[in-house]
């Protein structure tokens, strides 16, 4: 009983103040009943082509903009239909917004009844609304919350894999540094045993090498004094022998014939082993008609050609003047003598 006297006090509070709504509404003055009538039949247009279109959303919308500017009996019938075709598309909130505006043209219209009606059937949409909404948060929540344990939980193995994996690496990390400390005391006690090891080798090798310098200083010194020993005896006069025959006159000495050319052993054996190939080259040049190439063959066999064969010099000197290639028929024959006499040396 109190329960429902109750509900019935709050459906009348709310019946009064969709009625007080209605009665604040609006009416056109007659300074603009032109351009209202010029904006009903645009709103009339849109809802014609909201429906030509199919397009729900748009025609509830164009229902409801155009019964907000019309006459309470219009308005009701445009209410009337947006709120029978959000039912039927299932649109909560367009529903709820066009039965709440029926409530109100129907208490501003004077039908309390129906009005009251309506007011009932908007107070338990609304109810089951938020019951619906509160249910779809609690489910919402539900839902964050098992997807906030799930991430803890990832979170957390992750968090204990990677803290296993760090302890696996200090523990790498110690087994190398031991191991790798190991490796240096060995490597330290190797190095002061050959180091050890050298220096007594070193000190047995100097001592040797002391005994050897001795050994020899006194040798030196038993060869100085038999040196000055020797130097003292001959320095000791003889007396002149006279001769007892006559001194029979000397014959002519014969000329002393001239020594034989001395050549450097290196010299040789760097000609025998460049000469083949810069005699290659002079050919080559030679066929080629390259006569700078031919004079610079023959510079760098000049050296050890004239210590050689020193009468060989005018012969290179001749080849090696600057008008000696325009001279071709001497040019030729000098450089077939050239070849030839470093060719008699490498044999």
């Amino acid at each position: 009983m109190v329960r429902s006297g109750v509900r019935s006090r709050a459906v009348l509070i709310v019946v009064s103040f969709l009625l007080l709504q209605g009665l604040c509404q609006a009416q056109p003055s007659p300074a603009t009943s032109g351009s209202l009538k010029e904006e009903l039949l645009q709103y009339r247009a849109a809802v014609a082509k909201a429906d030509s279109l199919g397009d729900d959303t748009a025609a509830i919308q164009a229902r409801m903009a155009f019964a907000a500017i019309s006459k309470p009996k219009e308005a009701q019938d445009l209410y009337t239909q947006a709120a029978a075709l959000a039912d039927s598309l299932g649109l909560e909130q367009e529903g709820i917004a066009a039965h709440e505006a029926l409530a109100r043209t129907l208490a501003a219209r004077g039908d309390h009844r129906r009005a009251y009606e309506e007011a009932m059937l908007l107070a338990q949409r609304r109810a089951v609304h938020q019951a619906a909404e509160a249910a779809t948060g609690k489910t919402r929540l539900v839902e964050l919350e098992r997807l906030a344990a799930a991430e803890r939980d990832s979170l957390s193995k992750a968090s204990q894999a990677r803290l296993r994996d760090a302890e696996d690496r200090v523990d790498q990390a110690q087994e190398n540094a031991d191991t790798w400390m190991w490796v240096g005391l060995a490597v330290l006690i190797l190095s002061v045993t050959v180091l050890t090891i050298v220096v007594f080798e070193n000190r047995s090798s100097l001592q040797r090498h002391r005994e050897e310098v001795a050994a020899l200083r006194a040798e030196v010194s038993a060869l100085n004094a038999r040196y000055q020993n020797r130097v003292r005896e001959s320095a000791i006069p003889v007396p002149p022998v006279v001769p007892s025959v006559a001194v029979e006159q000397k014959p002519a000495l014969a000329p002393i014939p001239e020594s034989p050319l001395v050549v450097d052993p290196m010299v040789v054996a760097m000609f025998r082993k460049q000469a083949p190939e810069r005699l290659a080259a002079l050919h080559e040049a030679r066929a080629r008609g390259d006569h700078e190439k031919v004079q610079r063959v023959v510079r760098t066999l000049k050296p050890q050609l004239l210590s050689l064969d020193p009468e060989c010099e005018s012969l290179v000197l001749g080849l090696l003047a600057t008008d000696a290639p325009a001279r071709t028929a001497e040019w030729n024959a000098d450089l077939e003598v050239l070849a030839s006499r470093v060719a008699a040396l490498l044999v």
